[in-house]
């Protein structure tokens, strides 16, 4: 009973969160605590079609989602995700890019950090401490739960716009950093017209 009431709960606090990521013009889909989509939804869908505020508010009254995942790509306004696995790497890319780690939307994770940002290069890469995830996949967003208990966490919150950055000048197609560098970038205003799973 007490999970059951755990649950509902966390599900409840979702629902707020999840409507204000879709008026921000991310296409959202709700997750299982193993970030599979949620009751075996057709996800792909949401790749070229965001849910209405309707289909939104039905998903994330169900006591059974346990997360919120945004789909990238250019139905998210061309966001892509850097997903660093190791946490150690996520301090060396922040120590070599000091202005973009404190300026990209940041969240905190069950293994490490997600870096945010909009990039109309959008694919993804696999690197040796994560992920480069762009169009064609999805990431999970807080406050979503992971399988493990930990609750995932802006470290940096996402700002009306969402910097616009090139990703291997940025250093986050990288997995050694060079020190001293800042990056490029110009600020991209997030779009509102416009199963890769990861922590």
């Amino acid at each position: 009973m007490n999970n059951k009431n755990t649950n509902n709960n966390h599900s409840n606090s979702l629902l707020e969160p999840a409507l204000k990521y879709l008026e921000r013009g991310w296409s959202i889909i709700p997750v299982n605590s193993d970030k599979k989509p949620f009751n075996s939804l057709k996800w792909k869908t949401y790749q070229t079609k965001q849910p209405d505020q309707e289909t939104v508010r039905k998903w994330f009254q169900d006591p059974l989602v346990s997360g919120i995942a945004v789909v990238l790509g250019e139905i998210s306004g061309n966001l892509m995700c850097r997903d660093f696995d190791i946490e150690g790497s996520y301090d060396d890319w922040a120590k070599a890019f000091p202005e973009l780690a404190e300026e990209l939307p940041t969240a905190k994770t069950a293994r490490g950090y997600h870096v945010y940002f909009c990039s109309n290069a959008g694919t993804t890469q696999k690197l040796g401490d994560g992920e480069l995830r762009g169009g064609g996949g999805y990431v999970i967003l807080p406050p979503s739960k992971h399988n493990s208990g930990v609750v995932y966490k802006w470290v940096i919150c996402p700002n009306e716009i969402i910097p616009e950055v090139n990703a291997a000048e940025s250093g986050l197609t990288n997995t050694e950093y060079p020190t001293g560098r800042q990056g490029n970038r110009d600020a991209g205003k997030q779009g509102h017209d416009s199963y890769n799973p990861v922590n």
